[in-house]
């Protein structure tokens, strides 16, 4: 019988163990049974989970355009009822009843509430709902953009509030005041797209937005204004008071608001970094 050197055992151990872990993610895949993931040269892999959340039989969510998390881990879901019977690409649906705007679901998925859709004493829900967060004392902010041109389909009053409530829906504040027109004034939002809670400071970071082109900040209790700025820092010039450019620029590709450094519409999210000295950013699309 033909010997094996002694000296060649570890090595073919080594191998049986190393070739299966390491050949796979030469070529992009993980070992059999384990998803590959950041650290083993894999790319990490998602699937789309059908049965979350769990929005209860009776209702049909409509178009969904925010979703934040709560200090419990639970999930809140804001979406356009309006949009099942005036979709933008799609067949009306008269049939079903749709679901609230604002529902909370716990980390698994299950519905736990949901409220919102109608006006009270002292707000107006807004038309078009766009944004949502959950501040660490408990209360939930909603905004709407509705504008009167592209955002605000049903025709309905513009958007030019922030809303606070409780976790149950009671309404607590309004930041500004729904159906006002106006520009750059620190009372007067318009097509507010996106919400931050800054929990160190107790302030509410408002992009402001589809009509405005700037940055809102206000004092998370009373709502008070605090301050604003538009891009680069400079002060915010809305579209009806820039001025216009009469002769092409040098570079004549580059936009007005580049030229003006101005934020280009819409300003349309807005978040608070905290890694080392504080920095807000703005995103928009």
């Amino acid at each position: 019988m033909k010997r094996v050197p002694v000296a060649l055992v570890p090595v073919v151990i080594l191998l049986a163990w190393a070739v299966p872990r390491f050949l796979p993610s030469v070529f992009g895949q993980a070992p059999s049974g384990q998803a590959p993931h950041i650290g083993e040269g894999g790319i990490p892999q998602f699937e789309k989970d059908p049965a979350w959340p769990r929005v209860p039989a009776k209702w049909k969510m409509g178009f969904g355009t925010a979703v934040t998390a709560d200090d419990q881990d639970h999930i809140w879901i804001l979406s356009r009822p309006h949009t099942l019977v005036n979709p933008r690409s799609t067949a009306p649906d008269l049939k079903s009843t749709a679901a609230p705007p604002v529902m909370e679901f716990d980390n698994a998925g299950n519905f736990v509430q949901g409220w919102g859709g109608e006006s009270g004493p002292g707000y107006q829900w807004p038309s078009n709902e766009h944004g949502i967060t959950v501040d660490s004392k408990g209360f939930v902010w909603v905004v709407g953009n509705a504008d009167g041109r592209s955002n605000n389909p049903a025709n309905l009053p513009n958007d030019n509030q922030v809303l606070k409530f409780t976790k149950t829906g009671k309404f607590v504040m309004a930041i500004g005041k729904s159906g006002q027109t106006g520009s750059n004034k620190t009372e007067v939002l318009k097509g507010a797209t996106g919400l931050y809670y800054y929990a160190k400071t107790n302030e509410l970071f408002v992009s402001d937005g589809y009509g405005n082109s700037r940055v809102m900040v206000y004092d998370g209790d009373t709502g008070k204004f605090k301050r604003m700025w538009g891009a680069y820092g400079n002060k915010p010039l809305d579209a009806e008071d820039r001025p216009t450019r009469s002769a092409p620029v040098v570079i004549p590709w580059v936009a007005v608001s580049e030229v003006l450094q101005q934020f280009a519409s819409p300003v349309h999210d807005v978040k608070v970094s905290d890694d080392g000295p504080r920095r807000q950013g703005v995103g928009r699309r």
